[in-house]
């Protein structure tokens, strides 16, 4: 262990996820306080490390790095390509045959199959965590609705709530200037309690998935809870509007591809801490290199197989689960349940997809963030998700 622990390569990784880490979460403008931002700091750096990789700087953090990945010399595409990189391990995926994929939506919503894949990422994959990205065959055995796009400022400001999407000065952060901008800086319980709210709202109403007790403050401000859990054993059993699960939203993203994006591999960079252009990534996300700052109006990019816009960068959006820093527990319908234990594992909730200010390597299909249930930041938004009967399709009453 000590000899992996002491691998430039493996330091500079994670190095860069927690620097990452550090700067969505130091873009928060609600009332959290630094406390809540060094803590989540601290549960990122203790959970990359369990993933197998050091934490402190090496000389290589330092290192010059092209601005295009292009431009990167090829003596560095060598050395990040040689023998001495990390090679994918074989791996069995033959209980998993290739989908039939294919966009199926309609007024907003995408119906995404009952089917395997296989979660995770590859060894050789820049930014792999070994251990939460080991790669493993899942199966879900429900189609569910997703929304197309992330929810957008003038779905929420329709439901009659205050807009929590503010805007910086310079015009940075969260982008206000079109209703189809993505609603940021709401909290996992305000996403919560949207769904909720948009299944009592359904015609007919639908069975609310989460049932949220000691809360205080307003949705759309901040909400915050003492206590979340399902109305059923597993969200995956609820009829009514939620969250998707990690498998299910990774399974949504990938839509069929076993690459770092939906759209290809992620071209070798010489650092993965520092915001390089990357071919694959710019045609479906809004990232470092091409977000000016900002998040921008929803579907202004190429979307995936599943017809999903933005799976990859804008905003990160909060799923179900909560964190344990491991790979999926269940080969089958995994995830799904909200409360977690006692601790801080209790407060531990995921986002995914990586958002307008991250760089390629958190953009990944397989990435995850986590942030404190209370913690709100430019740039945290969400989509809906909700079950479906095994024989249903689109036809149903959405």
């Amino acid at each position: 262990m000590a000899s992996l622990l002491s691998c430039p390569r493996r330091r500079l990784q994670r190095a860069a996820t927690i620097v990452a880490a550090a700067s969505l979460a130091c873009a928060c403008d609600n009332a959290s306080s630094p406390a809540d931002f060094v803590s989540d700091a601290r549960h990122q750096r203790d959970r990359l490390a369990r993933n197998g990789q050091d934490t402190e700087p090496s000389s290589d953090d330092d290192a010059t790095v092209p601005t295009q990945v292009g431009d990167v010399p090829a003596e560095t595409q060598d050395r990040t390509l040689s023998p001495s990189a990390p090679v994918a391990a074989p791996f069995d995926d033959s209980a998993c045959p290739a989908a039939s994929v294919q966009a199926a939506c309609t007024d907003g919503w995408c119906k995404v199959p009952a089917g395997c894949f296989v979660m995770g990422s590859p060894e050789d994959e820049p930014g792999h965590a070994r251990v939460q990205e080991a790669r493993q065959v899942v199966s879900l055995t429900r189609p569910f609705l997703l929304q197309q796009t992330e929810v957008t400022r003038e779905a929420w400001l329709s439901a009659g709530l205050p807009d929590p999407t503010t805007q910086a000065e310079d015009g940075t952060g969260n982008c206000r200037d079109s209703p189809r901008c993505p609603v940021g800086n709401v909290t996992w319980f305000d996403a919560l309690a949207y769904a909720n709210l948009m299944s009592a709202r359904h015609e007919p109403p639908l069975d609310e998935c989460y049932q949220l007790e000691g809360c205080t403050g307003v949705l759309g401000k901040g909400l915050t809870c003492e206590k979340a859990s399902s109305t059923s054993d597993t969200v995956y059993q609820c009829d009514g509007f939620r969250l998707p699960t990690d498998a299910e939203w990774e399974y949504a993203a990938r839509a069929g591809t076993r690459t770092a994006f939906h759209s290809g591999t992620m071209a070798p960079v010489a650092s993965l801490s520092t915001c390089v252009r990357d071919a694959n990534l710019t045609k479906i996300a809004w990232y470092c290199d091409n977000a000016e700052g900002r998040t921008h109006p929803v579907a202004s990019l190429e979307p995936n197989g599943f017809g999903l816009h933005d799976m990859s960068g804008n905003v990160v959006e909060w799923i179900n689960d909560w964190d344990t820093g491991r790979p999926a527990y269940s080969a089958t319908d995994p995830g799904g349940r909200v409360a977690a234990t006692d601790g801080f594992l209790r407060k531990a909730r995921v986002l995914r997809g990586g958002s307008y200010r991250q760089w390629a390597v958190l953009c990944r299909s397989a990435w995850h963030y986590v942030a404190s249930w209370d913690q709100r930041a430019p740039g945290f938004g969400l989509r809906l998700a909700r079950s479906l009967p095994a024989d249903q399709g689109l036809q149903q009453d959405q």
